[in-house]
C-alpha cells in the first residue's frame, strides 16, 4: 500500500475588470501552464499565457483597449502538454445599469434602545 494523497491542480477563484485579473490556483502546478482570455460577444479580445511556478495568486494586466458597453468573460484554463485540465470563467459588466445586490447574513433584535444627546 502507498502511503501519501493526491494533490489535485484546480483554479479555486477568479476575478477580473478591464484593468487586470487574478487567478487563485492549488496544488502541484509542476508543467502547468496557466492561459487567460478576455472574451466579448463570443469574441476573444485579449490572450495571455504564463509557465506556472507553483500554487497561489497570479495576477495579470490587460492591454488598454477601445472597451464598448457590455458583458465581458474572464475564462483562465489550467494547460498540461496542450491539453485545457480544468478552466472557469468570470462574467461582468461594463456600462449600463448595474443591478443593486447585498446580503443580509445576521440580523440580531433586541429591546434595548439608545438616547441620543
Amino acid at each position: 500500500m502507498l502511503a501519501g494523497s493526491a494533490q489535485s491542480q484546480q483554479i479555486v477563484d477568479i476575478f477580473s475588470n478591464l484593468e487586470s485579473s487574478d487567478i487563485t490556483l492549488k496544488g502541484n502546478m509542476t508543467d502547468y501552464g496557466l492561459q487567460l482570455d478576455l472574451i466579448s460577444n463570443g469574441k476573444v479580445l485579449q490572450t495571455g499565457n504564463l509557465l506556472l511556478d507553483g500554487p497561489g495568486t497570479y495576477i495579470a494586466k490587460w492591454n488598454n483597449f477601445q472597451a464598448e458597453e457590455g458583458s465581458y468573460d474572464a475564462c483562465a484554463s489550467l494547460v498540461k502538454n496542450e491539453t485545457v485540465k480544468s478552466r472557469i470563467c468570470y462574467n461582468f459588466l461594463i456600462g449600463g445599469q448595474t443591478p443593486l445586490r447585498f446580503d443580509v447574513r445576521d440580523v440580531y433584535a433586541n429591546s434595548k434602545c439608545c438616547t441620543f444627546l
